[in-house]
């Protein structure tokens, strides 16, 4: 999928950005932050009708993600710092 690019303000991640490859998408991909675990988060998406199409998985800068899409359709990614 190509290289990923880390943003930096003041010495701190702040943001990264890559190429779509095959994603079943073809725009930007919203990233929301969470508290604790992503897989933590997986379970509240699913709970709450999401699908969950890729993730956990880690990625450069020792952060975690995970893309979904909600029950509307609408895709998104939660990144966090543990699994």
């Amino acid at each position: 999928m190509g290289t990923y690019q880390l943003f930096r303000h003041n010495g701190i991640d702040i943001g990264g950005m890559m190429g779509l490859g095959d994603a079943p998408i073809s725009n930007w991909l919203p990233y929301f932050g969470v508290d604790g675990g992503v897989s933590e988060r997986i379970e509240v998406i699913r709970a709450a009708g999401g699908n969950v199409h890729h993730g956990p998985v880690e990625v450069p800068g020792g952060a975690y993600i995970a893309v979904a899409q909600d029950p509307q359709g609408a895709w998104f990614a939660v990144v966090g710092a543990s699994k």
